[in-house]
């Protein structure tokens, strides 16, 4: 009698463990499957970013954030499109989602501080430059930009020590020697602004060399 008992219950375990373990291998293969298919929306988003195809890529971006809303690239990606069609809030949320799901993302705070900078909140892009910084002391885009940042705030002092930085990290940059020599201007540094303006014509910057013939150098 026992024994009847026993086979009974084994067959009852059977009948229900059986239809998990086939769902659970369903679950598998989706989660694959959901996996290929959001990282093909990424790479065909990250193509047509390249050949800016910006509102195209939007659709890719949100396509595989619906299938994975944990994706911190794609939140970032999708940023990224956003900011090049010049829509800076929505792009600063999306960085903001990038970041809650990972803090310390450098290349979310980078797009952070430049979607701040272009909406003008010029405090709040110096903070996430600032910690790019802390997080990548090497990484010159981040000392220009807070450069940047800092001239609009008036801080030319700091400006100045930015660019400077970031002429150290890489070398050869036209801009950055013109950006510094204008902050040098402003800290009344003539001298020291007309040898980067010297130095950005010789690297082939038109705008410093029409600032030193206008100004008989």
């Amino acid at each position: 009698m026992n024994k009847v008992i026993l086979q009974s219950i084994f067959v009852i375990i059977l009948f229900f463990i059986k239809p998990v373990c086939l769902l659970h291998a369903q679950t598998v293969d989706e989660y694959y499957e959901n996996l290929i298919k959001e990282e093909d929306f990424k790479k065909s988003a990250d193509e047509k970013v390249k050949s800016g195809q910006y509102k195209n890529a939007h659709k890719d971006y949100e396509k595989a954030i619906e299938i994975n809303p944990s994706d911190v690239n794609a939140y970032i990606g999708r940023g990224n499109a956003r900011y090049k069609l010049e829509n800076y809030r929505a792009a600063t949320r999306d960085y903001e989602k990038a970041l809650r799901l990972k803090p310390d993302d450098v290349n979310a705070l980078m797009a952070r501080g430049a979607a701040r900078y272009q909406l003008g909140f010029y405090p709040a892009a110096k903070h996430d430059f600032s910690q790019v910084i802390e997080h990548n002391p090497e990484m010159a885009e981040a000392y220009v930009m807070r450069g940047h940042t800092c001239c609009f705030l008036n801080d030319y002092q700091s400006a100045e020590k930015d660019y400077t930085k970031a002429i150290e990290l890489k070398p050869g940059q036209a801009k950055v020697y013109f950006n510094r020599a204008k902050a040098r201007l402003k800290l009344g540094d003539k001298a020291g602004a007309v040898a980067d303006y010297r130095q950005a014509a010789a690297l082939g910057l038109k705008i410093a060399q029409d600032w030193l013939s206008k100004n008989g150098y």
